[in-house]
């Protein structure tokens, strides 16, 4: 579920949308899938401040499993869109176990123009499975503004089971 209010602004710390989903401690196999998916808006001040987003397990202290890197926004933006699509797979279990992780991200730069990112890994990432690994969402904004704004529209998680 995605609660109301679920908005990241005026601060230049790595913040953590409200909603996210945990995966039970040992329910993960070899070949599962995870898929996440988010949508959004955003808005900036007249002045284009950069943005980072990022997905991790494990909380917003915990593993990073993708990153857009830094990128700079539209200027003057007001409820531009966004999109983002994380992949996830199941290469290994246990405490010293890895996924591979690859994601795409659209984010308005204009009124009719996107910045297609790739959130690209070049090897899986090690993570424990034995533990509960709580998916979330983090923003950074470049400056610490009330105008920088982005909000977290919906959000789903699917677990696809390897047959």
């Amino acid at each position: 579920t995605v609660p109301a209010g679920n908005t990241i602004s005026n601060t230049g710390a790595e913040t953590a949308f409200a909603s996210s989903y945990t995966i039970p401690a040992n329910t993960l196999s070899v070949g599962d899938v995870i898929r996440v998916k988010a949508w959004g808006v955003y808005g900036t001040t007249l002045v284009a401040p950069t943005f980072v987003g990022r997905v991790r397990l494990g909380g917003v202290a915990g593993t990073q499993m993708v990153t857009t890197g830094t990128i700079t926004s539209a200027a003057g933006a007001t409820n531009a869109g966004w999109k983002a699509e994380i992949d996830m797979v199941v290469q290994a279990i246990g405490a010293s176990g890895s996924i591979e992780a690859q994601s795409f991200l659209s984010f308005a730069s204009a009124a009719t123009v996107a910045l297609a990112i790739h959130g690209k890994n070049t090897a899986a990432i090690t993570v424990n499975t034995t533990q509960n690994q709580e998916i979330v969402i983090t923003a950074t904004w470049g400056a610490a503004d009330a105008e920088n704004t982005v909000t977290l529209r919906i959000m789903t998680v699917e677990i696809l089971k390897k047959v």
